[in-house]
């Protein structure tokens, strides 16, 4: 697994464990504001696939 996903993986399961998601109304579209500019970009791409 590349670098950055290895990054956005961590950080997901952190915001799971933390019930960050969904019940403290975390949306998709706010989610890239929470990484470095060039990880936000990659993810905004992965989101419209």
């Amino acid at each position: 697994m590349s670098a950055v996903k290895e990054k956005i993986r961590k950080t997901l399961i952190k915001l799971v464990k933390l019930r960050m998601w969904g019940g403290k109304h975390t949306s998709f579209d706010n989610l890239p504001k929470g990484f470095p500019s060039h990880l936000g970009k990659e993810l905004k791409k992965k989101q419209s696939n």
